[in-house]
């Protein structure tokens, strides 16, 4: 994986960030945000010295004035059965105008252009009827509500990637 990613759609750029440009973020983060980070994905961050698109998070810039809009990025490298984790987040002025959706789908593309991953995994609190409107446009499915580690009640959402032949 090179030291730069970008992946480029219609409408935004998702930047790859150096691991010292993730931390600082976390950095500034408010407390009650920064106490929802996964200890594990931030040690394994730390970690790093090349950015990693499996934990380095992707800035969302629009390519209209640059300006960024929000973040996505994996929780991890695929698990023993090809199952990556996403995770996205939008700043206000930008919700609702498909910015989410076509973050979400340009992960997806990258995920399918790797041959370890099998499917996709993200989860959504019940009441965020927005993300989880992202991912059925997406072509998720929820699967239900389940009971995450680090998050709490959780719906999870699974998209399997077929190879097509």
């Amino acid at each position: 994986m090179s030291a730069f990613m970008t992946l480029s759609g219609q409408r935004i750029q998702l930047e790859l960030q150096q691991p010292a440009e993730v931390l600082q973020w976390v950095s500034s983060l408010p407390a009650e945000v920064h106490s929802e980070i996964s200890p594990a994905w931030l040690s394994a961050v730390s970690r790093l010295t090349t950015a990693d698109p499996w934990y380095c998070m992707f800035q969302i810039r629009m390519m209209a004035g640059g300006v960024v809009a929000g973040s996505c990025a994996f929780k991890g490298p695929p698990d023993e059965f090809g199952a990556v984790e996403l995770a996205y987040g939008v700043e206000g002025p930008w919700q609702g105008q498909g910015i989410a959706t076509e973050a979400v789908r340009l992960l997806l593309k990258f995920c399918r252009g790797q041959s370890a991953v099998q499917s996709v995994i993200a989860h959504t609190v019940p009441d965020n009827a927005g993300s989880a409107r992202v991912l059925e446009k997406c072509g998720f499915v929820c699967c239900g509500p389940v009971q995450h580690p680090e998050d709490g009640e959780v719906n999870r959402w699974e998209l399997a990637l077929c190879s097509s032949i």
